[in-house]
């Protein structure tokens, strides 16, 4: 039997159910999924409860790498944002620095008296 030989058998099993069997529309939708996993070889090893459970293993590792992702890149943040609050304090105290040389001077200017 041929790979679309085994569709088409598929297909007209699942034509010949009642319309209100349990079966009939959960295969109708199955179908596409099911024919193209026959045409690529895949031997379909997994019920719709083991498709569920690795779903779930899926997901809930995938929640696991999120949160871990989440927990790295907020340590990051709070990297960056320290440094960037120390380079802030540093330009504040070279600012601190050159005002107090500033005012310095000016005092010095106020009090020079030059004689000619």
């Amino acid at each position: 039997m041929t790979k679309n030989q085994e569709i088409e058998t598929l297909n007209a099993f699942i034509q010949s159910l009642p319309q209100d069997s349990y079966l009939r529309p959960w295969l109708e939708y199955a179908l596409p999924d099911i024919a193209q996993d026959i045409r690529n070889d895949v031997f379909p090893t997994a019920t719709p409860s083991e498709a569920r459970k690795q779903a779930m293993q899926i997901l809930a590792s995938a929640k696991q790498d999120a949160a871990e992702t989440r927990a790295s890149a907020q340590r990051d943040a709070d990297k960056l944002a320290k440094q960037a609050s120390e380079t802030i304090e540093s330009a504040r105290n070279y600012g601190r620095q050159i005002a107090k040389r500033a005012q310095e001077a000016v005092e010095a200017l106020g009090n020079w008296n030059p004689r000619y």
